[in-house]
């Protein structure tokens, strides 16, 4: 490549790539110094391929046309050492997600029992209330853990004779108030009375803490208690950090 005054131009390419060649000019003259600047040249591209053409070179000496093709090097598909890296990568992904999942789901366990027990002892006030006669809710404790509630003061929670039911507004049918381990596994109940009865006179109640432990790993506890009054509260055990929930308020 040449000036248009006849002196040899050199070009030394900076960097290449499907964008812009950028390239450094130099146009020399014998017996004198090399004098220029650095030059950009913009390349025209044939648009279906996206590969250089060729440029023209702008350069305070004239300028120049440069044919320039860009060899792009492409890989399909990868290798054999990105698939250990990555395999390396998922294995040890793993290893910190799943404690971490396996801690979420027992977590979720104890709560639910929990709330599901809450919800039936307001439910044994409040139908003790509304039909004005006692109500009781029986207790079976352990990992094989069942209560239920009942106009019958001899219902048992984990049979049906006599069945843990109670009529239903129109005194027809029988519906079930009942909750069992078969419902939620992997969960072991406590309780400081095995029966707990619901009198119509303003809601009271026989006094009882049931606790909620998680058969997992961890071991979180929940606790419903029950009050003279029937006031219900639900709160998890702060004893041992570890076990605490921190979506509940902690246990007095």
């Amino acid at each position: 490549m040449t000036s248009q005054n006849g002196a040899p131009a050199v070009r030394r390419q900076i960097s290449t790539d499907r964008r812009k060649i950028v390239t450094e000019i130099s146009i020399s003259r014998k017996g004198s110094p090399k004098f220029g600047r650095p030059c950009c040249m913009i390349a025209t591209y044939n648009e279906p391929t996206k590969r250089p053409t060729g440029a023209v070179l702008r350069h305070p000496g004239g300028y120049f046309k440069v044919n320039a093709r860009a060899k792009v090097n492409k890989e399909n598909g990868f290798t054999l050492f990105d698939l250990m890296i990555t395999l390396a990568i998922l294995a040890m992904v793993f290893t910190f997600a799943v404690p971490g999942m396996t801690s979420a789901v027992e977590k979720r366990n104890a709560t639910s029992v929990a709330e599901n027990i809450y919800s039936q002892i307001q439910m044994a006030r409040s139908e003790s209330i509304a039909r004005s006669q006692p109500v009781f809710m029986n207790l079976s404790a352990g990992s094989n853990w069942a209560l239920g509630f009942s106009t019958d003061q001899a219902c048992d929670p984990t049979d049906d004779d006599p069945a843990c039911t109670l009529p239903d507004t129109d005194g027809n049918n029988a519906i079930s108030h009942r909750v069992t381990v078969n419902d939620h596994p992997d969960i072991s109940v406590a309780t400081t009375a095995n029966q707990i009865t619901f009198m119509p006179q303003r809601g009271t109640a026989t006094a009882a803490t049931i606790n909620i432990t998680s058969a997992g790993s961890v071991g979180y506890v929940m606790t419903v208690n029950v009050g003279l009054l029937g006031q219900v509260s639900l709160c998890s055990s702060d004893t041992d950090p570890s076990k605490y929930v921190r979506l509940y308020r902690a246990c007095n």
